[in-house]
């Protein structure tokens, strides 16, 4: 799993501005990359919650290859409720071709201008029909990191992520 600190510093800061976003929205975040194990690009950068929905969101840097999030938006749509590619450059549905690739499988498109900790919801993605074990993993990691938040009054050397990793054992 890529750890957040192994990002570059730039890519980073934005990176946790648009989870700090989410959260300020009314997301339950995941607190590191999703994993989705057996899928052809497993992890998740970013997987939230919002009421009894799920969402996955890919990151794209300024630097980042589009055409490679919609391969990988795609596997999302087996797990996740809703998919969103998050790019910190606007797409140009005129003369992008991912656009409308993404656009065409339910994905979500945003952009996020960190500078300004604002996103501009540019499509918002429509409900995916997930595969229901891969649905209920999701689910029941979320419930899991729901239960350890709610026993965090308890010292522990574990992180948060360690303690309900262990809880799905």
């Amino acid at each position: 799993m890529q750890s957040f600190e192994c990002l570059q510093p730039k890519r980073r800061a934005c990176y946790a501005s648009f989870k700090e976003y989410l959260g300020r929205t009314g997301f339950t975040v995941y607190p590191d990359e999703f994993d989705c194990g057996s899928s052809k690009h497993p992890l998740v950068d970013m997987a939230a919650k919002a009421g009894s929905f799920f969402w996955a969101f890919e990151y794209k840097s300024e630097t980042d290859s589009i055409s490679r999030g919609v391969e990988q938006v795609e596997c999302y749509s087996h797990w996740f409720d809703y998919v969103v590619l998050v790019s910190e450059r606007c797409l140009d549905h005129t003369r992008s071709r991912c656009f409308w690739e993404l656009t065409e499988g339910g994905v979500g498109i945003w952009t996020f201008f960190a500078s300004r900790n604002e996103c501009f919801e540019r499509k918002n993605p429509r409900l995916q029909v997930p595969d229901k074990q891969k649905r209920n993993l999701v689910a029941r990691r979320f419930k899991a990191l729901e239960s350890c938040a709610l026993h965090s009054g308890v010292q522990t050397r574990l992180s948060l992520h360690d303690r309900f990793e262990l809880q799905l054992r």
